[in-house]
């Protein structure tokens, strides 16, 4: 009975952190009025556009997320595109995307969750080094030598990431026995996987980044941001990459969303009202619509399983 207090404290706070993190981002503006004529004057048939963006890009989520489980337990389409927008509707929780894990496996049976979060490292792990590999030119190219530093570390993260992943491939793949019965699970969770796999899932990954990523160039496009194409690109490809290294979390996540745009594209634009209003709509429907539709899945499945 206590534990199941405490599980609905948990999802009260879930449900009134999310409304605070929508409220505070929309509240805190600078040239409020300005952004707010931009986005409210948005055209109607760019909105759909922007729906069927969001939908392709977690979409393809769903379709990595039903692919590193294949071997560990079925799930269906519908079920997968669930689990991811659970995901995210909790993913800003914990610094990191920590929480992301905890969303994801609400769909996956108690015995198969601890495999099925290496497995959700494996498969966010793919997008980052795809972000890692398009935003270290990108970065050198848009931001001022001060902040190269940042494209090293990227850089040597590029080559990290393999390696770590490859040894503990292969740690896994060849040893027998493990002190702890979970360790065995991830163990044979691992061993399922193939070369082929994984080239899949960095295939989708690039899939993905680049439907969120277009969707975000024309938005800089519409609101006259930029004018030069490679200036979008490498400018948006260098806020993902920067978004990549940053702790994202409830209270700072806000600022992110915006703060690096203005950072990013500070000398290419002066436009500061467009930047922000091309941000917000960008985060309305790449973050706050799948967050807002996960919400409802987590609530409606556990009113379903009393």
């Amino acid at each position: 009975m206590k534990q199941k207090n405490i599980w609905r404290l948990a999802k009260i706070a879930l449900s009134l952190t999310l409304v605070w993190v929508i409220f505070r981002y929309f509240y805190k503006i600078e040239n409020p009025e300005l952004v707010w004529e931009k986005i409210l004057n948005f055209p109607f048939q760019f909105v759909l556009a922007g729906l069927l963006f969001a939908i392709v890009n977690w979409g393809i989520e769903a379709r990595k997320w039903q692919l590193v489980n294949q071997e560990l337990q079925y799930m269906n389409y519908p079920m997968a595109y669930k689990s991811v927008c659970a995901g995210a509707a909790v993913s800003n929780i914990l610094p990191f995307r920590i929480g992301e894990y905890l969303g994801r496996i609400i769909y996956i049976k108690q015995v198969n969750r601890v495999p099925a979060v290496v497995n959700s490292i494996l498969s966010s792990t793919c997008q980052l080094f795809i972000s890692l590999l398009i935003g270290i030119p990108a970065s050198l190219y848009m931001l001022d030598s001060q902040y190269y530093t940042i494209s090293i570390f990227a850089g040597i993260a590029i080559v990290v990431i393999p390696i770590v992943f490859y040894l503990a491939f292969y740690y896994f793949s060849n040893t027998r026995r493990f002190q702890f019965p979970w360790l065995t699970r991830i163990a044979e969770d691992v061993r399922k996987f193939t070369f082929r796999q994984i080239l899949l899932i960095l295939w989708l990954s690039l899939c993905r980044y680049l439907v969120f990523a277009s969707f975000y160039i024309f938005l800089l496009y519409y609101f006259d941001v930029v004018s030069d194409i490679y200036i979008a690109a490498a400018g948006v490809a260098t806020v993902y990459l920067l978004q990549s290294f940053a702790p994202s979390v409830v209270l700072t996540d806000a600022g992110l969303r915006t703060g690096l745009p203005l950072l990013v594209f500070a000398p290419a634009t002066e436009l500061q009202a467009s930047l922000v209003a091309a941000a917000l709509i960008n985060y309305l429907f790449n973050i706050v619509l799948p967050s807002l539709t996960g919400l409802g899945f987590i609530i409606n499945k556990k009113i379903k399983s009393r």
